[in-house]
């Protein structure tokens, strides 16, 4: 196992999953821009450096602690289904469920509104001095990772297959190799024209009509209205309290409800008699997991839709009760590729974000013209229950971000995980609440998930024979569990700490 270094500092702290990033968020602090201002910067730099997790395509959601108020808001900026998008209209095209990739699995991206939201509530500084570090970044080039060189390679059969995903990431149709510079100039000329005209110049303008042509070639339904009308949201953040910690989620439609109730779940079980990782350990949070995950079927959706009782699920005596209803049926888990980042100012502000496009370069579909790779949201819509797929609709959605907050200290924790996030955000948490692993700990512990069938995944060689259940080990050979980054504010000293698994670097000022 690798471990990283904490950053810590009395002033700003940013911990991203790509060190230019984060770098680019922490100058933002230097020029007097507050946490949400330097969120904003990096959260756009990801959308450059990391364009296999995020991007102007995708989603946005984020979590803000304000110091001055001791308040948390809550922004839900995912995107809907078209307007023209139905059941009835996918099988009559033959598709017995909504794809997995193509023109077909595309939600309307709610990113770009999303942040330019949140700067018009919170933010300090002007948009453009927070989006020129990422125009530059995409028209100068930078070297890419690793990481970045084999997602490529990785998705190299999805991408060539599309004109617009082949022009941008292959050069001669191959993937660049890592330290190769990439230019990326017609993203950058994206984030020119949305500098010059917000939000507008995505959601309408040129952009939203090369977006809504490029979809309806290859087959999907995207018009013009469903940009044009679509809004982010400012909601109530749902909470519990566990182990004399405060522990803030996004309410539905995201599955951070499902991360809450798994705590809940443990509160009442407990953690104090068994070892970390030991056999007792994965076979108490498997129950808690499956458990869970029952809810998470039958009642995660969009609360424009579906009614779902928060106070209920949210509750002590729901926690109580819910482990006494066996269920051993299979479920369809699935990973996904995402980038959390956090960001702590030196006044002690917070953010914890998170973006995605849900699978690897998402829908496949790139803009030749604007650089701009479209998510797979859609494929989080059923054809049946709560999250069956309907116009204007949003889907079950995987993204969500957490904060814990207890007395003079404040933490956010995050990561990509896909379906799998409430399994690892529940170790994250419980690593740093009931193991005292230590904020960088919490992140570098060895890991597991439940697959949703008899498997359980783990990030060790430990022997741990004889699970109940007949449960089967899979020993992973990388650390490949979900990629994680948290900052925490205690007597206004900041820490940032980013996971060995990924190409980050907590970076922070000085002073």
């Amino acid at each position: 196992m690798m471990y990283k270094t904490p950053f810590i500092t009395y002033g700003g702290v940013v911990a991203s999953e790509h060190y230019l990033s984060s770098k680019i968020g922490v100058e933002i602090l230097d020029k007097g821009g507050n946490a949400v201002d330097a969120a904003i910067a990096t959260s756009l730099a990801l959308s450059v450096t990391c364009q296999n997790l995020c991007g102007l395509g995708g989603d946005f959601f984020t979590l803000y602690y304000e110091n001055e108020s001791g308040k948390v808001y809550c922004l839900n900026s995912s995107g809907y289904a078209p307007k023209m998008f139905t059941i009835e209209y996918l099988k009559e095209k033959g598709y017995a469920s909504v794809p997995d990739r193509g023109a077909l699995s595309i939600t309307v991206p709610g990113y770009v509104h999303g942040i330019f939201e949140f700067h018009k509530r919170f933010g300090t500084l002007e948009f453009s001095k927070l989006i020129e570090p990422s125009i530059l970044l995409a028209e100068k080039g930078f070297p890419v990772s690793k990481r970045f060189s084999d997602a490529i390679k990785k998705s190299y059969e999805l991408l060539v297959k599309d004109e617009g995903s082949s022009k941008i990431y292959l050069k001669n149709f191959n993937a660049p190799e890592e330290g190769e510079v990439l230019k990326f100039p017609q993203l950058s000329k994206a984030l020119k024209i949305i500098k010059e005209h917000g939000p507008q110049g995505f959601y309408e303008g040129e952009i939203c009509n090369s977006l809504v042509n490029y979809v309806q070639e290859r087959g999907g339904v995207i018009l013009e209205e469903d940009l044009k009308e679509f809004r982010p949201e400012w909601v109530q953040p749902i909470k519990i309290f566990y182990r004399n910690y405060d522990v803030f989620e996004i309410p539905p439609n995201s599955m951070g409800l499902i991360t809450l109730l798994i705590l809940n779940i443990i509160e009442n079980i407990g953690l104090d008699d068994v070892r970390h990782l030991s056999r007792e350990y994965v076979e108490r949070l498997y129950k808690v997991f499956r458990t869970a995950y029952k809810v998470k079927d039958e009642i995660l959706s969009d609360p424009k839709f579906v009614k779902i009782d928060l106070e209920k699920i949210l509750s002590k005596e729901y926690a109580r009760e819910i482990l006494k209803k066996e269920n051993l049926d299979k479920m369809k888990i699935f990973d996904g590729d995402t980038t959390y980042f956090a960001v702590a100012d030196k006044m002690g502000n917070l953010v914890s974000g998170i973006q995605s496009l849900y699978l690897g370069f998402g829908s496949g579909l790139t803009l030749p013209e604007y650089g701009i790779t479209l998510n797979c949201r859609a494929r989080g819509f059923k054809f049946e229950g709560v999250n069956k797929l309907e116009p204007r609709k949003r889907p079950a959605h995987t993204l969500s971000a957490t904060i814990l907050r207890k007395e003079d200290e404040i933490l956010a924790v995050g990561a990509s995980a896909g379906d799998y996030r409430p399994q690892i955000y529940t170790q994250l948490i419980t690593n740093y609440v009931d193991y005292n692993t230590g904020l960088q700990g919490a992140l570098d512990m060895p890991r597991f998930v439940w697959n949703g069938d008899r498997e359980i995944l783990l990030e060790d060689n430990s022997n741990l024979s004889g699970l109940e259940d007949k449960l089967r080990i899979s020993h992973l050979k990388n650390y490949g569990l979900g990629v994680a980054q948290a900052v925490k504010v205690k007597d206004m000293v900041k820490w940032a700490a980013c996971d060995f698994r990924g190409d980050g670097i907590p970076i922070g000022q000085i002073l």
